[in-house]
């Protein structure tokens, strides 16, 4: 992995809401966790989950999948592996 987005991932998850989520995630599994989820687990409001999260995609390899009115987020196993190495 790049030194770059190294950076990028590791500077996303300097906060605290952002590394619970990341955590949470990593936990989860391929399966992942829907935003409600998180947000519930993390005990913060939907709104501040929502752009903790956006954040956290942008930044940090990750998959959002929409079902229906659901939106389900999962970590890419692979791009931390990379990191870690």
């Amino acid at each position: 992995m790049e030194s770059a987005a190294a950076v990028r991932m590791l500077s996303a998850m300097m906060q605290e809401h952002r590394l619970a989520a990341f955590r949470l995630l990593i936990r989860a599994g391929r399966a992942g966790l829907p935003a409600g989820a998180i947000v519930e687990r993390l005990g913060i409001a939907p709104s501040s989950g929502s752009f903790h999260l956006a954040r956290l995609v942008n930044a940090v390899p990750a998959r959002q999948d929409r079902q229906g009115r659901l939106m389900r987020y999962a970590p890419d196993h692979q791009a931390v592996a990379g990191l870690v190495d």
